[in-house]
């Protein structure tokens, strides 16, 4: 019997977790019932079978291993370890190679494939992990195609929390456009944050103190997931959920 994180890698929620005595927990926000509770990692977000030992091998080696050392490297900034940190372009590659399997990973995009794709027609139910297929050819142009990777520290004393589906987006509208920012948040003091090249900040990383802020930017990996699988959120602590879990009761 195997078990496959379906959405949210094991590594991502290492970030956010805490020990037990009965290994790393985190704190859950489970939408469906709006109600908060202590899940350990190796079990959260699970399903059986989901994806075969050769679609977890890919996974582990390809997708969340190379950003698995971004995001150490990251963490050790954060700690003030590191002295000095700046993203490459390869770095940057992994980021965004890591959003689009992020995408491609939902449920709500695997059904959205079989309801509307020929293939599904022809052969059936296409399994979830036959898109990854389908993001060697397109990674090009998948998209986050063109956008560029920054750090994002945050020194509020108040964490970020990291939706199942790993990230979520901001948008401002300027001159009739949508304009979009993703969010990748790897521990509750730091993150990734992704935008069109021609908005990204040449400074190698950007900085928030301000609770308000990052509030706000829970409030928004929150509306993320409604809108999508509409599963979980995931924190290190319940101060973070508890505002979360009284606007889902309005």
């Amino acid at each position: 019997m195997k078990y496959s994180h379906v959405l949210i890698p094991k590594s991502f929620l290492k970030g956010f977790s805490k020990k037990s005595g009965d290994g790393k927990v985190v704190e859950v926000l489970n939408l469906s019932n709006n109600t908060i509770s202590t899940e350990k990692i190796k079990t959260l977000g699970t399903a059986e079978n989901y994806f075969s030992g050769d679609a977890e091998l890919y996974l582990n080696k390809n997708i969340e291993q190379p950003i698995g050392v971004i995001s150490r490297l990251l963490k050790g900034f954060e700690k003030n370890i590191l002295t000095e940190i700046a993203l490459t372009k390869k770095d940057n590659e992994t980021i965004i190679r890591f959003l689009y399997y992020c995408l491609l990973r939902r449920r709500e995009t695997v059904k959205i494939v079989n309801e509307n794709s020929i293939a599904s027609q022809i052969i059936g139910t296409i399994p979830p992990e036959a898109l990854f297929n389908l993001a060697e050819l397109t990674t090009e142009a998948n998209i986050f195609s063109g956008m560029i990777a920054n750090i994002l520290i945050n020194r509020s004393g108040y964490g970020f929390v990291i939706p199942q589906n790993c990230y979520y987006q901001m948008v401002k509208i300027e001159g009739g456009e949508a304009i979009y920012t993703y969010i990748l948040p790897v521990n509750p003091n730091a993150a990734f944050i992704i935008e069109r090249e021609e908005n990204h900040k040449k400074a190698k990383y950007a900085v928030v103190e301000n609770k308000s802020k990052v509030e706000t930017l829970n409030m928004l990996a929150l509306k993320a997931e409604q809108s999508g699988d509409n599963g979980f959120i995931v924190s290190k602590s319940i101060d973070e959920l508890i505002p979360l879990q009284n606007y889902l009761s309005k």
